[in-house]
């Protein structure tokens, strides 16, 4: 994560390698939307509903972000610091297992709107990629093929 804020493009896009595209143009797709939205700073979709917990989590898996705008990088520092606490809370419990990235920018990104506003935060269509640990698995990737 403290490598998103070194970015050295206006708009930044971190991408995972376990997520995949419906679709052909998906990601151009993607960043066309997000040029279009000149006011937001911060670019990511819910994830679906798990399997295990069924939230809805943000996707830690895409985010895109402009890195001249000082509320993006906020953001992605408040992302930063709220996933570390985190992490470090865990391991004074002792606990181990699940990874905290998603609870956290969840948290992260629903506060942004609520303080900011709706507009600080652009979600993008789910549909758009899949995940096979979601409930839909990869069967929206299969369906645009």
């Amino acid at each position: 994560l403290p490598m998103l804020l070194q970015a050295p493009y206006e708009v930044s896009v971190y991408l995972d390698s376990d997520i995949y595209a419906c679709g052909p143009n998906v990601l151009g797709d993607l960043l066309f939307e997000a040029a279009g939205e000149a006011r937001t700073g911060v670019f990511c979709m819910r994830e679906g509903v798990r399997k295990v917990d069924k939230v809805n989590y943000v996707h830690g898996g895409i985010l895109a972000w402009r890195t001249v705008s000082p509320l993006a990088r906020a953001f992605v520092r408040s992302w930063l610091r709220h996933y570390l606490a985190v992490i470090r809370a865990t391991q004074l419990l002792e606990k181990s297992g699940s990874i905290y990235e998603q609870p956290s920018l969840t948290r992260v990104a629903d506060a942004t709107q609520a303080v900011v506003g709706a507009a600080a935060v652009h979600f993008w269509d789910e549909s758009a990629l899949a995940r096979s640990h979601l409930i839909g698995g990869l069967e929206p990737y299969r369906q645009r093929l």
